[in-house]
């Protein structure tokens, strides 16, 4: 009877260290996965960094073709102020012209 029962004991130990070896088995994959998962957040990060950056980059190249449109503008608002001024000094240089001619 003793023996009996020591080698259910003996079995009951042979069962449970199989059930600790599947368990550490499963811990490794369990740690396997987590690693794969940590890159691949990683790798996400760095990507949603790089898209971050381009659109920040590309945002100062949109406000710096804003600003100088906006250069342009004041620009030609001041080239045909001048032309205009121009014209107004033609038309009284043809007003004295005449004048000279009928005098003369």
């Amino acid at each position: 009877e003793i023996l009996a029962s020591a080698e259910e004991q003996a079995s009951g130990v042979t069962e449970q260290a199989s059930q600790i070896s599947q368990v550490a088995s499963s811990l490794q994959e369990v740690t396997a996965t987590a690693k794969q998962v940590s890159n691949s957040a990683q790798m996400v990060s760095e990507s949603a960094n790089r898209a971050t950056q381009l659109a920040q980059d590309g945002g100062k190249q949109v406000a710096d073709c804003v600003e100088s449109v906006g250069k342009i503008s004041r620009t030609a608002q001041a080239t045909a102020k001048k032309i205009k001024s121009l014209g107004e000094s033609s038309r009284q240089i043809g007003k004295i012209v005449t004048a000279i001619s009928d005098i003369a």
